[in-house]
């Protein structure tokens, strides 16, 4: 490797070293953004952008929210559980498929997404 070929090398590293630096200050500042939201809020960011999310989408079922969240259904479908375990949302089946499931915010949900910090993203 010539002199040339090792100046580059080395500068491509410190210049990859730096956008690494500045990725974790991002990463670091959203970890901060969501502990204040779950301090102020009393639900985890996660739980709040799924509220957010249905109180957008009124009728929405969880593979829909799964797909606008980008996460796994399953996971969604633990947010929804928790969520309805603390009266934020309720699900109604429609029809006679039971598997169907619309979810809606309610008025204890509306109030917590009405006083929570923003931005919810």
């Amino acid at each position: 490797m010539n002199n040339r070929a090792r100046r580059e090398a080395m500068h491509d590293r410190r210049r990859m070293l730096e956008v690494l630096e500045q990725f974790r200050i991002i990463v670091k500042s959203i970890r901060r953004h969501y502990q204040d939201v779950e301090r102020r809020a009393g639900v985890s960011g996660a739980q709040l952008w799924a509220l957010a999310q249905i109180a957008g989408q009124p009728g929405c079922q969880v593979g829909e929210l799964a797909r606008a969240l980008a996460i796994h259904q399953s996971t969604a479908s633990n947010l929804v559980r928790d969520l309805a375990a603390r009266g934020l949302v309720s699900r109604e089946r429609r029809g006679r498929d039971l598997r169907h499931v619309q979810l809606y915010v309610s008025a204890k949900g509306s109030r917590l997404l009405a006083a929570a910090p923003r931005p919810l993203i």
